[in-house]
């Protein structure tokens, strides 16, 4: 199903999620609407003639621009369906947008400080350890994220515990860790391990997925309520009780071979057949939503006296409301990535949804599009990580994430003490963060800005996507090549 448009040939169009393609202006682009572990999909799209578009299917679509002849495309649909939403600015059609699909709540103001992660703390003292280091040096930090196999082993994936041997006394941790100033989050998955409670449980009431996923685990029916509260009450019971102050919603695609592509993820999705709802065909893009729809309802009702707050790696439009943080994925370790960010930042945000973030210095270094294979304390490396941490002091959400190498502030070499001189400017900013936060919630705002939002007259500024503007005030143009220690060359194939 087809709906076509025709653009002025004078105007920008953005949003649609966040995309790794480096585009970030969409005119004379085909852009395919499919999450995968990079891609995160939001059918919204936005003009700088102050329009916008949602597009309302949950099926893979394809929009595309051709001199002005523009089209939505949805391989399934009962109806064509969409929304045009209209307004005096660009801010003004986001807030309709906001209107449409709801608000997105106030997070804590230790939302937006610095997290600290990697993949990952191997125990309760490892963690415990750089938690104590970051005071001892005092550095700026808020938050501590726990990321996956805190369990101990595949067959115990996301089995809603930690494991003794590791994790000996969690919620003697967490009451440390908030007695130090720290906030904590953990990683959590839809995907369970076969050796858990929680996986007999939703085996013998038929809400498991029947592929077996990358691990050895199998994804449960996030379309299905019934399904969500049982995860719910297992997750309560299990590590909310210990303390814990949000969740990281892995592999919410999801993504059940580590598929990296669109072209994959749609495959094995497919391939999946049915869920609660429907085909999978059909509700291709949405599990996320549903997933997040619910959990943040269920805590909610449990503990409506603190702030949510969720990390996930997939969106869809409305997801804001669910208090949640999309982040870019499993992104590999390279100049070009890097620049990259900054597009699907903002289009990310511009679409409607304000919070976003992405992995300082790269998941991995040589995989993925990486390049840097002799290790993190390569020195062209460790300029890239620090290039990144200006960017990321300067997005919504400040975030360190990786595997392969240490990911803490002093591993960094010869880069330490400005990556600290950056991380004390992002606190220092913290009354002008939090005070957009406040705006992003009362009055729709979105914080991380394409230039368009604020200079639409000047049509020079339509397809600059690598600079933009830090709420009203501050305007950011990154560094996105090295200049110290030249970095390897990427392969090239022979043939």
């Amino acid at each position: 199903m087809q709906q076509n448009f025709r653009l002025s040939q004078d105007e920008g169009i953005y949003g649609l999620g966040q995309h790794q393609n480096g585009y970030f202006n969409y005119r004379n682009k085909k852009i395919t609407l499919t999450q995968s572990n990079t891609e995160a999909v939001n059918p919204f799209l936005i003009s700088t003639k102050n329009y916008g578009i949602l597009w309302d299917n949950y099926s893979k679509t394809i929009f595309e621009d051709n001199n002005g002849n523009a089209s939505f495309w949805s391989d399934i649909g009962d109806n064509i369906d969409y929304y045009f939403v209209y307004g005096k600015n660009m801010d003004d059609v986001i807030s309709g947008y906001r209107k449409l699909t709801g608000k997105a709540p106030m997070y804590g103001k230790y939302a937006f400080g610095y997290w600290q992660s990697k993949e990952h703390y191997d125990t309760q003292a490892e963690l415990m350890s750089v938690a104590k280091k970051y005071r001892k040096l005092k550095i700026p930090i808020d938050n501590m994220i726990q990321d996956w196999d805190y369990w101990n082993g595949a067959e115990n994936w996301c089995g809603m515990f930690f494991d003794k041997t590791l994790f000996p006394e969690p919620k003697e941790m967490c009451d440390q860790l908030h007695k130090m100033n720290y906030h904590i989050i953990i990683s959590i998955w839809p995907a369970l391990g076969r050796k858990t409670l929680i996986y007999e449980d939703m085996l013998k009431r038929g809400y498991l997925y029947k592929p077996v996923g990358w691990a050895g685990f199998k994804y449960y029916d996030a379309y299905n309520p019934d399904a969500n509260e049982l995860y719910w009450k297992y997750l309560k019971d299990g590590i909310y009780s210990k303390g814990l102050d949000g969740w990281w919603i892995d592999s919410t695609e999801p993504d059940v071979v580590n598929a990296m592509t669109k072209e994959s993820s749609e495959h094995e999705l497919k391939k999946m057949g049915s869920n609660y709802l429907g085909s999978f065909a059909r509700y291709l893009n949405t599990f996320s939503l549903a997933m997040t729809n619910d959990l943040y309802k269920f805590w909610r009702e449990e503990s409506s006296d603190r702030r949510a707050y969720i990390l996930t790696r997939s969106t869809f439009a409305g997801q804001q409301r669910n208090a949640a943080t999309t982040w870019s994925g499993d992104i590999g370790a390279s100049w070009e990535v890097y620049k990259n960010q900054i597009s699907a930042g903002l289009n990310h945000c511009m679409s409607g949804i304000p919070y976003w973030t992405f992995d300082i210095g790269a998941f991995v270094l040589g995989a993925y599009d990486g390049v840097f294979m002799e290790g993190g304390k390569e020195p062209a490396y460790q300029e890239l990580y620090a290039r990144m941490f200006q960017l990321g002091a300067f997005t919504p959400i400040f975030r360190s994430h990786g595997s392969e190498t240490p990911r803490e502030i002093w591993e960094m070499g010869e880069f330490v003490e400005p990556i600290i001189k950056i991380d004390k400017l992002r606190y220092r900013l913290m009354p002008y963060i939090y005070s957009l936060a406040w705006k992003v919630t009362q009055n729709d705002y979105t914080i991380m800005r394409g230039l368009p939002m604020d200079f639409g007259y000047d049509k020079n500024t339509y397809s600059i996507g690598d600079q933009f503007m830090f709420g009203p005030s501050i305007m950011v143009n990154p560094v996105t090549d090295y200049m110290y220690h030249h970095p390897p060359e990427e392969s090239q194939l022979i043939t």
